[in-house]
């Protein structure tokens, strides 16, 4: 299978973004950058071309994508004068439903390459494989507790919601290249296009499950809440840092006991 890489780093296209995207910028990185290995991984699977497609064995396809992810963290190395260091991560994502119970999981498509990576860390961890980067395998309890400004590189909107556990925390957007401190994280929801009032809408676990994730990791989410939340931002001029307290607020002046616990219970 052929593969599309780009044309001055040995790396996927989306993968390659963060060092000549549009808006990249390596001076400004963060002396340590959080890596979820998933996303490389996704950017990894999209630079093939499945038009002439040929089998491949999981064993040549998993090696391949490692080699991609030690070349990746030779190349921030390389970039920033070793000033920056990378620490990647594979989260489970086993037991969601226990920290967003209103948002479901899309199911994998059937595809080669989806069951290659739910069996790839499996047989890693199983066979204790050597592998050629140190990772942190996350389990339900998340990330632990460091108090350290980090970069965080994920397209899975989900680790955002991890962000308590450090002192600051800066998207690292794939493709793109570009930083997005907290206040930006509100363009990863899934809210309605062309509105002018949607960026009163804060990124927490409360709005991320009721508006769910661009990304397409979640099925899309009741309608009929997103156009209520939308509304209270407007009325109310939220601001994309607006705190929980504040939004339970303006929910408290909703009329209609039922849409108001239906709110209250997403906290």
């Amino acid at each position: 299978m052929e593969r599309q890489l780009d044309t001055k780093y040995n790396l996927s296209l989306g993968t390659a973004g963060v060092f000549n995207g549009p808006f990249a910028d390596v001076q400004s990185w963060l002396p340590i950058m959080y890596v979820n290995v998933r996303t490389l991984y996704r950017n990894f699977v999209a630079s093939f071309d499945t038009k002439h497609y040929k089998p491949v064995s999981d064993e040549e396809f998993i090696e391949t994508f490692l080699t991609e992810v030690s070349e990746f963290e030779r190349i921030v190395k390389m970039e920033t004068n070793n000033r920056v260091s990378t620490v990647f991560y594979y989260p489970k994502y086993e037991h969601l439903n226990k920290r967003v119970p209103y948002l479901k999981r899309k199911p994998y498509n059937p595809s080669i390459f989806d069951q290659v990576e739910e069996n790839m860390w499996h047989r890693l961890i199983d066979e204790e494989r050597f592998l050629p980067f140190n990772v942190i395998i996350l389990e339900d309890e998340g990330f632990e507790s460091n108090y350290m400004d980090i970069m965080l590189l994920s397209s899975f909107v989900v680790d955002l919601l991890e962000a308590s556990k450090f002192n600051s925390v800066t998207l690292l957007e794939s493709y793109t290249g570009k930083l997005k401190k907290r206040q930006e994280w509100y363009t990863k929801l899934n809210l309605p296009k062309a509105k002018d009032y949607t960026y009163r809408v804060p990124f927490n676990r409360f709005t991320l499950q009721i508006f769910g994730d661009k990304s397409g990791f979640f099925e899309k989410p009741n309608i009929e809440l997103r156009k209520a939340i939308c509304q209270m931002a407007k009325e109310d001029n939220w601001l994309p840092l607006a705190t929980p307290d504040r939004i339970k607020a303006s929910i408290k002046k909703l009329k209609g006991y039922e849409i108001k616990e239906k709110l209250y219970s997403y906290f």
